[in-house]
């Protein structure tokens, strides 16, 4: 047994024996008591030098056996023992790796199940101030976020404050989500309405359309946001299905009936009366092959209206207008017929149920870019050029021509008297879009309101006749030489305009009236033959007032006769209403001649300088907003 433990087991520590003594004492009898030679002193020399070391308190040589070593020592002694514990030490490593292997492919599907649920919230996009509603879109992306995670892995990222593009994405928007949300919100009475669209980031075809109504126009419900929430992220699990889609319309699904709505579309894109005639023709067609199409229904009512604008002769709105209600009657998600109300409403002078078309399409499941443009138009109508202003920007971020929208935008800031601004829209349009005349007749209007007749004659003399085939062309021209007064001139052209059509005028610049303008020219020759004309005139204007009560073109066109026929009572009492419905080109009523009269009374001048102070403050207005940009 001695010689058994001798062999197989180290010698017991000494102070296992002996506690009071010393470590580096235990330390050198250790070394003696090795059993392998070579771990020992290598002579009694060296065991007597580590002795007087140890004796005179100074570092001995040798040294405690390390744990590693022991280790090894003890797995020659034990190697069945040993074997087993590193048999499980593999296997527990084994295990181990595949483990860490497990949780990295278990965030990497976590990562792609997030990715697959990433959505972006582009714009939450006020209607009725026209502004971005930065703090609206950041609580709805944390209640949506919130939302998300309570479902599974996902992603709400918000995108840059103040979107330029709010209802639509295109994919030089560099959208870096599954999805992009893009929402609208408005009063509707003492509530809030807000709208939300999803849209696939890659095809753009909406496959979610929401509208929700509560009560805090500032607050988003954290009920409507975890409805929503859930919705959202079972729609993405699944292949995206596109909702509003034009392809669902019978007119595009039946052959014959899509080439005409698509060929009644490309003629659209001119604006030479033959060509609109060609495209109504094209778009009843398809209305007698599939009677059911709201495609073929609104594009119908859109060559109408575009009839009324470009064709020499007037055609009625009331066709383009029975033509949109029902494509709406048909589709009633259909933005583009709400754009196409919107329009016929707007001519028709009823700017405040035009405003809710609009406001409406942009509303619906697919929007019509197009849709900003006409509202930048109606917001101008209502005496808004400011906020009309934040509309065409928008419009122009997916205008399909260069500088289509220019020439409205010059309007805008001539009605603000920025006439520096708006010449410079004018020339842009007139150098990118040199086949149409609202550039150069932009700065000839310019330079009517400012006084300069002889400059606005030269540049009326110099281009009227090259845009003859446009109706506007001659009535630039008719209204430069009868701001100017040269009243032999303008007598002409206005009798030719009247041939034409003997109603038209209302909707151009400074709202002059064929009829009205060669009443007051022949008045202020005596001629009889000219109150008569404006008292006809006046008949007309009362009956537009009394259909459109609220419109601004008509009440001014309505103060602007009464003024020539010296009933300056009731010219005040019209031209203040104007103002009030949103007139506010208080500088045209300074040059038109229809209001000799008027300004020369105390309440004209009153009303001018109202209009004038309200142009001031619209001013300041879009000042801001053109720095905020």
């Amino acid at each position: 047994a001695v010689i058994r433990q001798a062999a197989e087991k180290p010698a017991p520590k000494l102070r296992s024996l002996i506690r009071p003594l010393d470590r580096d004492l235990e330390t050198i009898c250790a070394k003696c008591l090795e059993r392998e030679p070579a771990a020992r002193y290598r002579s009694a020399g060296d065991l007597a030098e580590d002795l007087e070391r140890w004796l005179e308190g100074r570092p001995i040589v040798a040294r405690p056996v390390s744990p590693p070593v022991r280790l090894w020592r003890w797995s020659k002694r034990n190697p069945i023992v040993s074997a087993s514990i590193v048999g499980c030490l593999f296997l527990g490593a084994v295990a181990a790796s595949r483990q860490i292997k497990n949780e990295r492919l278990t965030l990497a599907a976590k990562e792609e199940v997030a990715a697959l649920h990433s959505v972006e919230i582009v714009s939450i996009f006020d209607l009725d101030r026209a502004k971005p509603e930065d703090a609206l879109s950041a609580q709805l992306g944390a209640e949506l976020q919130r939302s998300f995670a309570a479902i599974g892995p996902g992603r709400i990222t918000l995108g840059a404050p103040g979107s330029a593009r709010p209802f639509t994405i295109q994919h030089s928007d560099k959208v870096e989500t599954r999805a992009a949300l893009l929402g609208t919100i408005r009063q509707l009475g003492k509530k809030s309405r807000m709208t939300l669209r999803a849209i696939d980031a890659r095809s753009g075809q909406t496959f979610l359309h929401r509208i929700f109504t509560f009560e805090n126009p500032s607050s988003i419900a954290p009920g409507m946001a975890h409805e929503l929430g859930a919705e959202l992220y079972s729609l993405l699990d699944s292949r995206i299905s596109p909702v509003g889609d034009v392809a669902n319309d019978p007119g595009m699904k039946n052959p014959r009936a899509r080439e005409h709505i698509i060929a009644g579309r490309e003629l659209l894109g001119g604006r030479v009366g033959d060509d609109i005639d060609r495209a109504i023709d094209l778009f009843r067609k398809a209305i007698e092959i599939t009677p059911d199409s709201s495609l073929a229904y609104s594009g119908l009512a859109e060559a109408l209206s575009r009839h009324h604008v470009y064709a020499v002769k007037d055609s009625s709105l009331d066709e383009a207008e029975r033509a949109a209600r029902q494509a709406l009657a048909l589709n009633g998600e259909n933005g583009e017929a709400h754009r196409m109300l919107a329009g016929t409403l707007y001519f028709q002078g009823h700017l405040t149920e035009a405003l809710e078309e609009i406001q409406r399409a942009f509303e619906c499941p697919v929007v019509d870019s197009r849709g900003a443009g006409l509202a930048g138009m109606i917001e101008k109508a209502l005496g808004r050029p400011d906020r009309a202003l934040v509309w065409l920007r928008i419009a122009k971020t997916d205008e399909p021509h260069p500088a289509e929208h220019d020439a409205m935008r010059g309007d805008c800031w001539t009605e603000l008297t920025e006439d520096e601004q708006a010449e410079a829209c004018y020339r842009r349009y007139w150098e990118l879009r040199p086949q149409h005349p609202e550039g150069w007749m932009g700065i000839c209007r310019v330079r009517l309101l400012q006084g300069k007749f002889a400059e606005a004659n030269a540049i009326c003399a110099k281009n009227a006749a090259r845009y003859a085939e446009f109706k506007y062309s001659g009535e630039m021209a008719a209204q430069t030489a009868f701001f100017s007064r040269d009243f032999v001139a303008a007598e002409k052209l206005y009798g030719a305009l009247m041939d034409a059509n003997a109603t038209g005028g209302a909707d151009f610049y400074s709202a002059v009236s064929y009829e009205s303008a060669l009443g007051r020219i022949l008045s202020a020759r005596a001629d009889p033959r000219g109150n008569e004309l404006l008292r006809k005139s006046k008949a007309v204007e009362l009956k537009n007032v009394a259909a459109a009560p609220r419109d601004p073109d008509a009440l001014y066109r309505l103060a602007a006769v009464e003024a020539s026929l010296g009933e300056d009572a009731a010219a005040s009492r019209h031209l203040r209403s104007a103002k009030e419905a949103g007139w506010i080109d208080f500088r045209a009523a300074m040059v038109d001649p229809r209001f000799d009269n008027l300004r020369a009374t105390v309440s004209g001048r009153a009303i001018l300088e109202e209009m004038k102070a309200t142009v001031a403050s619209l001013r300041e207005q879009a000042s801001k907003e053109k720095e905020d940009q």
